[in-house]
């Protein structure tokens, strides 16, 4: 699966030389998981969309992060709720995700994701941000969870992600298909709050 290479990928500091490798060495592992988590989506009866991150506004600088998101759309998915899977370059990122364009002057949609605090709260093993952007968390805790889902539902700009992050020492701690089983769990536990999104 994953392995040190694919974090080299972001010391590169040139736009083309960044985005060459991102679609040679990452893209590829991407498609590869879409196609592992196939079953889990439909045991979970859900349908789900791969979109890899193709980051056509860059024009200057590279990526700072890359990933491949699933969403209920074929054409899109950033305005509904979506699972994403990807690497910032010293991490591995599993969150399913309400950005700010999906909650925008959707008062429903933010109340469907607060209402799911107590299923989030039955998976203490879940992490917790409201910043797509980077890549801080905190742990899922009653307390984090609080003050976490009170930032999504009182502040425009603030997002809702839950799910896992592991470092790049976590990652390459774990074989192969320790790391598959690792996101397959995370995937696995996050999509029955995904349901109450919808």
């Amino acid at each position: 699966m994953f392995t040190d290479e694919d974090f080299e990928v972001f010391k590169d500091d040139t736009l083309a030389g960044r985005m060459t490798k991102i679609k040679t060495i990452i893209d590829p592992k991407f498609l590869s998981l879409a196609t592992r988590l196939e079953p889990i989506f439909e045991r979970q009866q859900v349908m789900l969309y791969p979109h890899v991150a193709k980051h056509m506004r860059r024009t200057v600088n590279p990526p700072v992060d890359t990933w491949i998101a699933f969403g209920p759309q074929k054409r899109g998915y950033k305005k509904d709720p979506h699972l994403e899977i990807g690497l910032w370059p010293h991490a591995l990122f599993v969150w399913l995700v309400v950005l700010q364009e999906g909650k925008q002057n959707d008062e429903t949609l933010i109340s469907r994701v607060v209402r799911s605090q107590s299923e989030i709260q039955r998976r203490p093993q879940l992490q917790l941000s409201n910043d797509h952007t980077t890549a801080d968390h905190v742990v899922n805790d009653t307390e984090h969870l609080a003050v976490t889902l009170t930032q999504f539902e009182q502040h425009p700009k603030s997002e809702f992600l839950v799910g896992r992050i592991w470092s790049q020492a976590e990652l390459m701690a774990l074989d192969a298909n320790q790391q598959l089983a690792a996101i397959e769990a995370t995937v696995d536990a996050v999509m029955p709050i995904y349901r109450h999104w919808l």
